[in-house]
């Protein structure tokens, strides 16, 4: 989950390290899908989860020939895939339109409809957080450390 908040919500991009670890957890069974679906969705961000586990499973494929193994519950949950991530600046980016904002705005969308106020209020904050941060990378040239 700390994974894809920071890759799918936060930075909108990868790591090859982040694929490698998260495919070595997928491939040894240490994920309880349906104990991370509960958790994720308590958290409002099973959909997120999902698209990030699909992503590196497609990531997987591509280079290995065949992905990873995920449950169906994963799968139908996923809003795309890794064929609408692309390589630029020296990552693999995340595509914020329209793939992270649909995915974004779906979610908070579940998020009032259900009334969960509060993780709604903290979903909601990431796109003020995302303008704070292009304005800081903006004036300093730099994207770390920006939030």
């Amino acid at each position: 989950m700390i994974s894809t908040l920071q890759r799918m919500y936060r930075h909108f991009y990868f790591r090859l390290c982040d694929i490698v670890d998260s495919a070595a957890l997928v491939e040894m069974g240490s994920i309880d899908y349906l104990d991370l679906r509960s958790c994720a969705t308590d958290a409002g961000i099973w959909e997120g989860v999902a698209t990030y586990l699909v992503i590196v499973s497609d990531y997987v494929r591509k280079y290995r020939g065949a992905g990873l193994e995920l449950p169906q519950i994963v799968t139908a949950a996923a809003r795309f895939g890794g064929d609408e991530v692309y390589y630029a600046r020296e990552f693999l980016r995340v595509p914020i339109m329209p793939q992270s904002a649909r995915l974004y705005g779906s979610q908070l969308a579940g998020l009032v409809r259900k009334l969960e106020l509060e993780n709604g209020a903290r979903l909601s904050l990431l796109p003020w957080l995302a303008t704070a941060a292009l304005v800081g990378q903006r004036i300093t040239g730099s994207d770390k450390g920006i939030w």
